[in-house]
């Protein structure tokens, strides 16, 4: 990719950010004030945006990967269609998609709950009308539309790790059950096979993986949070991106050395300004124009679910991997990963020598804790030993293992990942201050024995020359 695209993909991103307009209207030129803290956040983005990018541009020149010869493939997945969502916009989408040829993945939830999906208490549900039905099983004749389930009620069954869920903590047969009963509603309504499975708010457990195997789904999509298995036939596309993200996300998977990029555009009807002018990101007519700039790109294709087949647990793990070990170092040295925006393949991975990088740093961060830890308690201790006081002595030498046992007691208490930065530097901290304390004490110790000939001391017992308070014999 030349510099010059490369200048036009953060061009484009900084105007979608609005950041253009408010740095013209802010410069010195125009007359007006000087840049704002809003603009220069604006400029940083941009520039974390360029870093990301050249990053991208130098693998994929390392790797040999043919960037003109690929194809990126695209799956839109729209959720939370239903009894209660909008008809006409989700009219209006559907036509957009028709006129450019694409396919919508269309996760429909079958029996809506009727009042607010997040109250746990049980409420009457609504199933999907047969007139809305009938338009989508219409436009899933004409190519338009890809049917998935998108759980049965939406409705919440409580907290999974602080986020919502319908499924996640139930038991297996009543997962099973719902599941079930609303992919054969499904089915019945359409007059299709439905094998896909969209959960609500992106969660499930083990239970809801075993209960879709056993329903005869093919496919999951959710997000980069789930926990497959190598044994599993159920194939795994997470959502990568919104529709505010789409450019910027072809301009990574372009960019980087991977032959079969993905990117899951996830989006739901308040995402649209007309729909919800307190939570969209886009209007109607913005988004009808990404449609439009995705049928000129020719190395852009819009699929299905149905037609991405090579997708397996360990691609999901490995997406999984690069989004999750950033986390374990903190923000400042984590450095340009691969962006999320795209489901990248194991060989694209492999191509970015982005894991050797990620391990060089984590080793460099944790190994230099260790270091200055290390050094800090054998000069500390040699400084106090020199002074032949037991008491700081016996103290010192004790400090090493409480401290170390105070941090495995704070690690065992858990806590999230920013804590666990924190955690991890606590018990190799104290770890490498015993050790640096012990070391120096047995050197000392071994330096007396040799120059008395005897065998090394006791640590904390009084030396030659020193009397029980310290003082000289």
């Amino acid at each position: 990719m030349s510099a010059e695209k490369v200048r036009r993909l953060v061009h484009d991103r900084l105007k979608r950010q609005g950041c253009m307009r408010r740095a013209t209207l802010a410069s010195p030129e125009a007359g007006g004030p000087r840049p704002t803290l809003a603009v220069r956040g604006c400029a940083m983005r941009g520039l974390k945006s360029v870093a990301i990018l050249l990053v991208l541009i130098g693998s994929s020149l390392a790797g040999g990967t043919d960037g003109a010869a690929k194809q990126i493939r695209i799956v839109f997945r729209f959720d939370d269609p239903s009894a209660v969502s909008d008809t006409e916009m989700e009219v209006r989408l559907i036509e957009a998609f028709r006129q450019y040829r694409y396919c919508c993945t269309w996760a429909v939830i079958p029996f809506r709950a009727s009042g607010d999906i997040h109250d746990l208490r049980p409420m009457p549900v609504l199933p999907l009308p047969a007139e809305k039905a009938e338009i989508f099983a219409e436009a899933v004749r004409a190519g338009v539309l890809e049917i998935a389930l998108h759980g049965y009620s939406h409705q919440s069954s409580g907290l999974q790790q602080g986020r919502h869920s319908e499924f996640a903590g139930l038991g297996y047969e009543e997962q099973r059950s719902k599941i079930e009963r609303g992919k054969e509603f499904l089915e019945g309504v359409m007059g299709l096979p439905v094998t896909i499975f969209v959960p609500p708010w992106n969660t499930y457990d083990a239970h809801t993986l075993a209960a879709l195997e056993a329903s005869g789904f093919r496919l999951i999509s959710a997000d980069a949070r789930g926990r497959p298995g190598p044994g599993m036939s159920l194939a795994f596309l997470p959502a990568t991106c919104s529709i505010a993200e789409v450019r910027e996300a072809v301009a990574f998977a372009r960019a980087a050395p991977d032959p079969s990029p993905i990117i899951t555009v996830l989006f739901h009807e308040y995402d649209l300004l007309e729909v919800d002018a307190s939570r969209g990101v886009t209007t109607f007519e913005e988004f009808v124009e990404t449609l439009q700039w995705l049928s000129g790109q020719p190395d852009v294709r819009i699929v299905p679910m149905a037609e991405v087949t090579d997708l397996n647990w360990q691609r999901y793990r490995d997406n999984q991997r690069i989004r999750m070990w950033p986390l374990r170092l903190p923000p400042l040295i984590r450095g340009g990963g691969l962006p999320p925006q795209v489901f990248w393949s194991t060989e694209g991975i492999r191509n970015t020598a982005y894991v050797p990088r990620f391990v060089l740093r984590l080793v460099a961060f944790y190994g230099g804790i260790v270091v200055f830890w290390g050094v800090a308690g054998f000069l500390v201790a040699g400084v106090v030993f020199a002074r032949r006081t037991p008491a700081a002595s016996r103290f010192l030498l004790s400090s090493g293992p409480v401290l170390f046992a105070c941090s495995l007691l704070w690690a065992f208490s858990g806590g999230h990942f920013g804590g666990r930065i924190r955690m991890l530097v606590a018990v190799l901290g104290a770890a490498a201050w015993w050790a640096g304390t012990r070391v120096a004490w047995m050197r000392r110790t071994h330096c007396l024995a040799a120059s008395r000939g005897t065998g090394p001391a006791v640590p904390g017992a009084p030396e030659e020359g020193i009397g029980r308070e310290g003082a000289p014999a």
